[in-house]
């Protein structure tokens, strides 16, 4: 058999290019390289980290700081990313659908052409992003900060809480005069069968990956619920029955659940937590109250 200089070079190599009549060696994508934490990588540093291409799917990422890092390519689906500082990160093409985001740092991040599809970024700083060529359908943007971004960009159309986001264009009409009309009060949401006002009953209803931020559900009957992966920031729960709750995922930051009732699991994230007020009053943090002392699974 005749060898040629590129069949030497791959089978010296062990590179698995594939040969032509030739024998030349096909180019291979460039990867990064895998994080030693990889799948658990909570408040890991990552900063400058070349990922470029990984397949970095359900990663545990809460809280770890990928400044600068080059995310090119990679695959994030289902990674939580919450609370993460991705300043200046490069995102472009980067798979983040189902991914969590909430609270996450992405000043200046190059999210071009990324895969955002129904990602949660509820309270994410997304000032000077570039987002051009994003898919944001079914993503939670509410409370996001898009200040300097061009919103030209984004595409509404399938966008949640897209429209609550302020912006800087400036009013086409006057404004109207006062008048004497009553305000109109909104009729509460009902969630299958459960109506979101204080003093509700909702044992045992599904209520898992609801929008409930900000809601009063103020001696409520939430025992035996499911509220996974509930967005429940800033909601008041103050004097609620949460016998069996079930919270794993939920969003609780700077919830109201003083004077709460009854004993429940939460989990996977501290970070999910901070800020809460506890039955006690105490507040939550990740030094000495995470989760409220509710135990994680």
């Amino acid at each position: 058999m005749r060898l040629t200089f590129g069949t030497v070079v791959c089978a010296l190599l062990v590179v698995g290019c594939s040969s032509t009549s030739q024998g030349a060696a096909t180019t291979q994508p460039a990867v990064g390289s895998m994080p030693a934490c990889y799948p658990s990588c909570e408040h890991a540093d990552l900063s400058n980290a070349d990922l470029t291409g990984l397949l970095l799917h359900g990663a545990q990422l809460a809280g770890a700081k990928l400044t600068g890092a080059n995310l090119t390519g990679a695959d994030l689906t289902l990674s939580n990313l919450f609370g993460a500082n991705l300043t200046g990160a490069n995102l472009t093409g980067a798979n983040l659908q189902d991914a969590s985001l909430s609270g996450a740092n992405l000043t200046g991040a190059n999210l071009q052409d990324a895969n955002l599809q129904s990602a949660r970024l509820t309270g994410a700083n997304l000032q000077d992003a570039k987002l051009k060529g994003a898919n944001l359908k079914g993503a939670n943007l509410r409370n996001v900060n898009l200040d300097g971004v061009n919103l030209k960009d984004l595409n509404p159309m399938g966008v949640i809480g897209y429209n609550t986001v302020p912006t800087t264009t400036a009013p086409t009409t006057p404004p109207t005069a006062k008048t004497t009309t009553p305000p109109v009060t909104a009729a509460p949401r009902v969630i299958h069968g459960c109506r979101i006002e204080p003093n509700a009953s909702c044992s045992g209803v599904a209520l898992f990956d609801q929008n409930l931020h900000g809601a009063n559900l103020s001696g409520a009957d939430l025992s035996g619920s499911n509220l996974q992966n509930a967005d429940l920031g800033g909601a008041n729960l103050s004097g609620a029955n949460l016998a069996g709750t079930g919270f794993a995922g939920a969003d609780m930051r700077r919830a109201n659940l003083r004077g709460a009732s009854g004993t429940f699991k939460t989990g996977p994230y501290y970070e999910n937590w901070v800020g809460a007020i506890c039955p006690d009053g105490s507040i939550s943090n990740l030094d000495t109250n995470p989760a409220c002392g509710y135990p994680i699974y």
